[in-house]
């Protein structure tokens, strides 16, 4: 998949994006690579995965995932701890980045890079739940790590309204359309997203679920059933669907491929927006950046949490966004017309 052979018609693929491949590679995703690891061990994955990388894949934008959610001081050995032993580290394996989930505040000062971001202004982590969030320093925080570039990186994760669009197939169509023009809004390198294809959940004890009867994929049903699943949201973790499922073969289609759901279509759409946008802001960057504040006036930490001061990890805002698909399209048909000048 890095080197593009496995997106040509040799392998049964024809369209868009034909032999060109993926250029950014996450190793031991979730912190399963570094675990109980050793200085030794740690600084020998390093330097092995570099120089795979530089032998095979030089282009490719590749990182080691120390730790998964915002509380990695639980983790053994803990996240400073890793980040010690990456900064000892000698060539080549110095070269190599890291990316950790943790809240943006925590950005400047303790993490290594790339850092990703969460959905709206959460603070710094505190025995698991975020407090102190404001904006301003979310966006203190973030312009540290920009600053930094290209030795540092920023990534937002996941979706959550009301700071982006959500992947719940409930959410409006365009919820996941909005995401990448937040993204471009705050200057967000890239957007790591949790799963597309989890069909069998193993975190909340859901178990394996046949897609094409039931919309819930991730979240257990709670003793109250007024409160519907605890943990998750329909559709959350999938992003595609099983052409051919053999385990629920009554409910097959038996497409020889995945099946893409219009939420990942919705996406797709927001990607080419942020097209329009790059080419439309090489013309009149104030125009475009009009446009932009108009169609996402609050996005990601630009929302304030509810309460900053004892309980950041939620905000009761809406979403700043329209509803209304047709103002999405008159958006892109006026960044389309700074680009031809008509």
């Amino acid at each position: 998949m890095l080197d593009g052979t496995f997106f040509t018609s040799a392998n049964g693929y024809a369209g868009p994006g034909e032999g060109t491949g993926q250029d950014v590679y996450s190793i031991g995703t979730y912190g399963g690579l570094t675990e109980g690891s050793t200085q030794s061990a740690f600084t020998s994955v390093f330097n092995g995965w570099e120089t795979w990388f530089e032998a095979n894949s030089a282009n490719t934008e590749r990182f080691v995932y120390l730790c998964d959610e915002i509380d990695c001081t639980q983790t053994t050995p803990t996240l400073a701890t890793q980040l010690q032993w990456w900064s000892a580290l000698g060539a080549p394996g110095n070269k190599l980045h890291t990316l950790a989930t943790q809240g943006l505040l925590d950005a400047p000062t303790t993490l290594g890079d790339p850092t990703s971001g969460w959905p709206f202004s959460q603070g710094v982590s505190s025995g698991g739940t975020s407090t102190g969030g404001t904006t301003a320093a979310d966006q203190a925080a973030a312009d540290a790590v920009l600053a930094a570039e290209p030795t540092r990186r920023l990534y937002s994760y996941n979706g959550q309204r009301p700071g982006a669009g959500s992947c719940a197939t409930e959410d409006d169509g365009v919820a996941l359309r909005e995401q990448p023009w937040g993204q471009y809004k705050k200057n967000i390198d890239r957007w790591f997203w949790w799963e597309a294809t989890y069909y069998d959940d193993n975190q909340q004890g859901l178990g394996t679920v046949d897609l094409f009867t039931s919309a819930n994929t991730f979240g257990t049903t709670t003793a109250d059933p007024s409160y519907g699943a605890n943990g998750g949201a329909n559709g959350n973790g999938v992003l595609m669907y099983p052409g051919t499922d053999a385990v629920f073969p009554a409910s097959s289609y038996g497409v020889a491929g995945p099946i893409a759901s219009l939420r990942l279509k919705h996406w797709r759409r927001g990607v080419q927006d942020v097209d329009y946008l790059t080419l439309a802001s090489a013309v009149d960057p104030m125009s475009v950046s009009a446009i932009v504040d108009k169609m996402v006036p609050s996005a990601l930490w630009e929302v304030q949490c509810h309460d900053p001061t004892n309980d950041c990890s939620y905000s009761y805002a809406p979403v700043s966004w329209s509803n209304d698909p047709d103002d999405w399209e008159t958006a892109r048909a006026a960044l389309a017309h700074i680009i031809d000048g008509q």
